[in-house]
């Protein structure tokens, strides 16, 4: 597994944790009993999406299982990934403060305090993508489909995309979308 580790080691602990990419996928490989730690500085009012997907290793022939959580400076827990459609994601909402959190990835075998599906043998290893996304406060934090204020500046949404990730809300601003809905079959 050595040979297979990231561009982004050493960032075995939280000590060595490296800054993270924002608004650009970024590659990693856990291997056994490792974690791998990462900054964001987040200023206030700011809104941040994460996102860790897992891909087959190919040891092991399967994706892994793996988790993450957020940490603020001293070290306390403010938010742990949750499954979502093939995601373990998290999203922490208008930071009070600005701050510079902690993001660690780990096996899904080592124990986490009150996360779901914590489990208790083989441990873990292989690839991943993290995806974390920060928008500024509202209402000048827009999101990425963005201007998109009235019916003529429209966003189009895939038909093809099961969901659309990392949207929200601002008070005081409308979004509008649109979705091509494919020809109607016809019975003849």
């Amino acid at each position: 597994c050595i040979a297979l580790e990231d561009a982004y080691e050493p960032n075995d602990s939280r000590h060595e944790a490296q800054l993270a990419t924002i608004n650009m996928p970024m590659s990693g490989h856990l291997c056994p009993g490792n974690e791998d730690w990462f900054t964001i500085d987040v200023a206030q009012g700011d809104t941040l999406f994460v996102d860790l997907q897992t891909q087959p290793d190919i040891e092991l022939e399967r994706p892994p299982e793996l988790n993450f959580e957020i940490l603020d400076e001293r070290g306390e827990r403010v938010l742990v990934g949750e499954s979502d459609g093939g995601f373990m994601t998290a999203a922490l909402w208008a930071a009070p403060t600005p701050r510079r959190y902690f993001l660690r990835v780990l096996d899904a075998s080592q124990p986490l305090p009150d996360a779901p599906s914590a489990r208790e043998d083989v441990p873990e290893q292989g690839p991943y993508q993290l995806s974390l996304y920060r928008y500024g406060p509202c209402p000048e934090g827009d999101d990425r489909l963005e201007d998109n204020d009235d019916v003529q500046s429209e966003a189009t949404l895939s038909q093809e995309a099961p969901q659309h990730r990392y949207l929200r809300i601002c008070d005081n601003d409308e979004d509008f979308f649109q979705v091509k809905l494919p020809e109607p079959q016809s019975d003849d």
